[in-house]
C-alpha cells in the first residue's frame, strides 16, 4: 500500500506541474521551414489582375525567425515567421512599405499552414502549401469593406 500511496503523490505532483507550466512545447516547426532559405520568383493572381515579384528567405535573430522580403515594381514588404512551440502556432508579422502591418496566427505543419488574421482584425486567411522543394503556392481569402478578394500566388526557387 505505501508503494501505491507514493506512486499516487507523485502522479498528483507530476499533474499539478503540467497544469502550472502548461502543456509540454511541442517539437519545433520553424527549423522545417528551411527548404524556403534563398531566393522565389512569384507571380500573383487575383481575378485578371496579376504581377511577378521576387521573394528571398533567411533566417535571423538566432534563427528563431525566419524573414521573407518581397519586392517587385512598386510595392516592398516583409514578413517575418517563427513557430510557439507552447501554443503550438505560427506566427507571421507583415509590414509593408506603405507603412501597413498585418499579424496571423497559423497551425499545421511545413507542408501546409493555414493562417487566420488577428491583427488589424480577423478579416482574411490564407493557406501555404509546399508543393515540391522547389515549388509552394498561397491561396488568400480576405474581406475589407464587404468586398471578397482572392488571390493566388506560385512561387519557383531560382
Amino acid at each position: 500500500m505505501k508503494q501505491t500511496c507514493g506512486m499516487h503523490k507523485y502522479a498528483v505532483a507530476l499533474v499539478l506541474t503540467v497544469m502550472l507550466l502548461g502543456a509540454s512545447p511541442a517539437p519545433d516547426q520553424l527549423p522545417a521551414l528551411r527548404y524556403l532559405v534563398g531566393s522565389w520568383e512569384c507571380t500573383y493572381r487575383s481575378g485578371s489582375t496579376g504581377t511577378t515579384y521576387r521573394a528571398v528567405y533567411a533566417y535571423e535573430a538566432g534563427g528563431n525567425w525566419l524573414v521573407e522580403r518581397d519586392t517587385s515594381s512598386g510595392f516592398s514588404d516583409e514578413g517575418r515567421f517563427t513557430y510557439d512551440q507552447r501554443s503550438r502556432r505560427w506566427i507571421v508579422v507583415i509590414t509593408g512599405s506603405d507603412r501597413s502591418a498585418t499579424v496571423f496566427e497559423g497551425t499545421g505543419n511545413a507542408r501546409h499552414i493555414t493562417y487566420r488574421t488577428v491583427y488589424p482584425n480577423a478579416y482574411a486567411s490564407e493557406t501555404v502549401d509546399r508543393i515540391s522543394p522547389e515549388k509552394y503556392m498561397v491561396h488568400f481569402t480576405g474581406t475589407t469593406n464587404g468586398q471578397t478578394a482572392t488571390s493566388t500566388d506560385v512561387c519557383v526557387k531560382q
